[in-house]
Order: C-alpha cells, then structure tokens, then sequence
C-alpha cells in the first residue's frame, strides 16, 4: 500500500454525501429538495433530477453501456441514491448550458445570484495540490478547488471536473478568463471519449493549432495494455 502524507489530498465519496446531508438538515428539509429550490429552478434545470429511477420514467433516456470483451453491451443501470450527493444527479446539455453560465458569471445567471460571490470564489481557488506528473506538455500540476480540479490549459487557466458511473462518463470544463464553457455527457463506462472532445473544443474555441487528441489517448491506451501485457 502506498503511504500517503494525512495532509494530501485524496478523492473519495463519503464527504460529498456527509455535505448533503448536513444540508438538509440545516435547512430542515433533505438535499434534494434544497438543491431543487435554491439552484435548480432558478437555473431552470426542469429536466434534472435525482435519481435513476425518476430519469427511466422520462420519454427520452441515455442507457448504459459498457465495453466487455471488445464488445459494447448494454449494462444495467445503478442507483447511488444511499450516497447520492456523491454522484446521483441526472442532466442534459440543455439544463447543463445554464449551469455553464451561472458558473462563468460569478455566480450569477440573469442577473440573479445564485451563490454569493464569497462562496463563489473558493471553488474556483487552489484549496489543495494533488498528486500527479507532468504527462503533458499542455497541462500544469493540478490543484483542486471546492469541487473543481484547476490546472493550465496551453497557457489558459482551466476549471473541469469529471463523473463515471456505471455506464457513464462525463466532464464539465471551463475556461474562466476566456468565457468558454463545455459539457461532454457520454452513456459509455469509463471511456477518454469526454476528455478527447473538451480539449478538441477548446483548441478551436481559441483558435490554437489542433491536437490529435484521439490519438494520444489511443497510444496511451495501448501503452497500458502492453505494460499489463508484460507483467
């Protein structure tokens, strides 16, 4: 097991649901409700909610796949709802795109704000250094903000933040000081697919040479392969 230092950071869930709990009962409610009250309409995120079960019962639902045996295969769908701040909400690009807004004004959508601009500014600060090496030229070490993982884009302050989950992939990225926003939703498990097109958006948003990001993953994948392959 590898020693990490009780000052490093260190993704896990537990304290992502622990918030939301502790929201709802501030507020005497549960957070889902709150969230539902106090961002969501206001954002109008009509078609956002909570859980699997609620989006199966929409007319038009992503279903999950999965890539087992060179083959793509439909997977069940997986409910979170015991830790459902961690990872639960269910969107679309629609809904997203205000989301994307709000988070480029400060906070602010319409002329409406939604989270102060104290509250505002952490999330998008260095709260914490995390682990990790320069595998590419374009990025810089990364920090994680509240919620945000923060790095350098090819010279451009980049704010993103990744999801999987069974059958499911996602990334929702910012590029702040140029004003630029984008959200991949993917209905396959696990793959690079979110993280190829945000950065392929973002090099034609600003006007950079283009980089053959597809390849890059597909060689970095087949270098994973080869080393699994020889131990």
């Amino acid at each position: 097991m590898a020693w990490r230092s009780p000052s490093a950071w260190q993704y896990q869930n537990l304290l992502y649901g622990t918030a939301g709990y502790i929201v709802g009962q501030v507020n005497k409610t549960t957070w889902e409700a709150y969230l539902k009250e106090e961002i969501l309409k206001p954002l109008r995120m009509t078609n956002t909610n909570f859980s699997v079960k609620e989006m199966q019962k929409q007319k038009d639902v992503a279903l999950p796949y999965d890539l087992k045996n060179e083959e793509v295969r439909q997977i069940p769908f997986r409910s979170i709802d015991a830790i459902g701040p961690a990872g639960s909400i269910n969107s679309n690009v629609k809904d997203m795109s205000n989301w994307l807004k709000m988070q480029l004004n400060n906070g602010k959508f319409e002329d409406k704000e939604i989270v102060s601009i104290n509250n505002f500014k952490p999330m998008h600060q260095p709260q914490m250094t995390m682990p990790g090496n320069l595998e590419e030229d374009e990025l810089f070490f990364r920090s994680y903000g509240m919620g945000w993982m923060l790095t350098s884009y090819r010279g451009h302050f980049r704010s993103e933040h990744g999801g999987n989950i069974d059958g499911f992939s996602a990334n929702v990225a910012l590029l702040p000081r140029d004003g630029i926003g984008v959200v991949i939703l993917t209905n396959m498990n696990g793959t690079p697919v979110p993280s190829i097109i945000r950065n392929n958006v973002f090099d034609r948003f600003l006007n950079l040479e283009q980089i053959d990001w597809n390849l890059r993953f597909l060689d970095t994948q087949a270098k994973s392969k080869q080393v699994k392959t020889d131990t």
